[in-house]
């Protein structure tokens, strides 16, 4: 379905016009990797609206946009066993331990309803019922999470993407 999925925008062709001597370069080095780089398969910079994430593909001879659950996703990439799945004021808030025994607390927000100042106001707010212990706290999008964390406290924070695409595509490779 990725590579299906892929959208080609080829570079202007006067600009490969222009520069006759790089246009072989460009072809063996670059053109795929250029000219597919804004395709949606390839999951962008953030998951603005994780909720409504679709892919397009083909089913039955005809191209269709099917909705992909990117939070599920998330899960499985990490190997979650999920304890706790809660929606609390438009944050989804799932809770479990990951293939490699750490206590995760996964974040996901539409971040044009949630900037990174209004989740660290909510993860004040509702942490302590979340989870009672939290070895890695993960989130979309650009965040401070990890200033809210309490002396002696030793969980860390990381941004979901560059974790999906890291367990998604260089795994693969």
């Amino acid at each position: 379905d990725t590579m299906d999925s892929l959208e080609i925008a080829p570079p202007p062709e006067d600009y490969l016009a222009a520069h006759p001597e790089l246009a072989e370069d460009y072809r063996l080095r670059y053109a795929l990797g250029e000219e597919t780089s804004g395709s949606a398969c390839l999951l962008g910079k953030h998951f603005v609206d994780p909720f409504s994430y679709t892919l397009s593909v083909v089913r039955d001879g005809f191209r269709r946009e099917a909705p992909v659950d990117l939070p599920e996703t998330f899960n499985f990439l990490i190997g979650l066993t999920v304890e706790a799945r809660r929606r609390i004021d438009g944050v989804l808030a799932i809770s479990g331990v990951d293939e490699k025994g750490r206590h995760c607390l996964v974040l996901w927000r539409d971040l044009r309803c949630t900037d990174a100042v209004a989740l660290d106001a909510w993860f004040a707010e509702h942490r302590a019922r979340l989870s009672e212990t939290i070895d890695i706290v993960f989130a979309n999008g650009d965040h401070t999470l990890g200033a809210l964390r309490k002396p002696g406290e030793g969980w860390t924070a990381e941004s979901i993407e560059p974790a999906f695409r890291a367990l998604m595509f260089d795994a693969a490779s």
